[in-house]
């Protein structure tokens, strides 16, 4: 195979994509499916996250030619590959510091998704790196380009005064892609649940670990979990939309539940004889510490302990949500939750059922 690699920076072949003139037209062709073409070229940053997979997904089904920057080594993204048709997936090498290769990644896009976050900080990387750096920076490239619309990832708590630097820097990131970029479309999304979430269900499965399951803030901070499928319909139809440029986006779950009614939730769908305990907030922040210290990638840290504590509840008049996006029947964590628990079960009780939806949930 031939290298992409030409000293530090990575260059598109022949085979990759090629540049439309401008003004030229967008070539649509198909029903709509996987072989088809959706007439859009779209670049997705942090498509190996997450929420990224599930997204590249929904643009690889409709027949979309997707352009997935990866960061830290080359085969990071290989299996987003077989998400779309042969030939629709290229993969380019970028660093958010470096303008040259951001340029690479979007000049041929006609929407650009910046989806890159970090739960939590490294020695190398702060919040203010990755969230607010990456979402200036990218903007920029984005409007130098000529791209037609951005789409900035952030989350329903996100606020410029929050204790959390997480909270803080996404809000910060709003502003400094709006600044840079006016017509972007901000997506504020509630806590994400999903196989392969690690603030949600699987974190209450790392918690049962322990000689009784510690639940933060007495179990009473209020939560909104999403589907990761829904906020993936959502994102991926923006690209299509184009009343949603400047727009803001607020994605939660049709029910509010308490962090105590999430872990009732999951001792229940798993059968586990799990014993709750309710440490004070200072013990929590102690063993945060201590295990962000020893562990090069911590389930529990000391920002996610201040996000435990604020409720999630929806923040702006007239922001669109998972209706306005096409996602008419969100799922319901009581019923979807199972899906992404059932691995913690004991094999005898592996293919019990879980809870049943009323009629007029289904």
């Amino acid at each position: 195979m031939m290298s992409m690699r030409t000293s530090r920076a990575f260059v598109r072949q022949f085979s990759d994509l090629a540049r439309r003139p401008t003004g030229a037209v967008t070539i649509k062709y198909g029903p709509g499916g996987r072989s088809s073409a959706s007439g859009q070229t779209v670049t997705v940053f942090g498509c190996t996250g997450f929420v990224g997979r599930y997204l590249v997904n929904r643009l690889g089904q409709v027949g979309t030619q997707v352009v997935m920057p990866w960061r830290s080594y080359e085969d990071s993204n290989r299996h987003l590959k077989l998400t779309g048709d042969l030939g629709k997936m290229t993969s380019v090498h970028f660093d958010i510091y470096n303008a040259k290769e951001l340029a690479e990644c979007v000049r041929n896009s006609d929407v650009v998704y910046n989806l890159i976050g970090r739960d939590y900080e490294t020695k190398n990387y702060t919040f203010e790196n990755v969230h607010i750096d990456a979402a200036r920076h990218i903007a920029r490239i984005a409007r130098e380009e000529g791209v037609a619309s951005l789409v900035q990832m952030s989350h329903i708590n996100a606020n410029e005064n929050s204790p959390s630097g997480f909270f803080k820097t996404k809000a910060q990131a709003e502003v400094a892609a709006r600044e840079e970029f006016p017509d972007v479309t901000i997506v504020r999304s509630a806590d994400i649940y999903g196989h392969e979430d690690h603030t949600m269900l699987n974190l209450i499965g790392w918690l049962s670990n322990f000689p009784a399951l510690p639940v933060p803030n007495g179990g009473k901070t209020i939560r909104r979990p999403v589907h990761v499928s829904d906020v993936a319909t959502v994102l991926a139809g923006i690209a299509f939309d184009s009343t949603a440029a400047g727009k803001t986006y607020e994605l939660y779950g049709p029910k509010a539940y308490t962090i105590d009614e999430i872990v009732d939730l999951w001792i229940e769908l798993t059968r586990k004889p799990v014993t709750k305990a309710y440490p004070p907030k200072f013990l929590f922040e102690t063993y945060s510490k201590f295990v962000d210290v020893i562990s090069p990638y911590p389930k529990i840290h000391p920002d996610l302990i201040k996000r435990l504590h604020i409720d999630e509840e929806p923040t702006l008049a007239g922001a669109r949500t998972l209706a306005d996006g096409g996602v008419a029947k969100p799922k319901i964590l009581d019923y979807a939750a199972l899906e992404v628990v059932r691995r913690y079960r004991k094999h005898e009780d592996y293919h019990l059922p879980g809870r049943i939806p009323k009629p007029d949930e289904l």
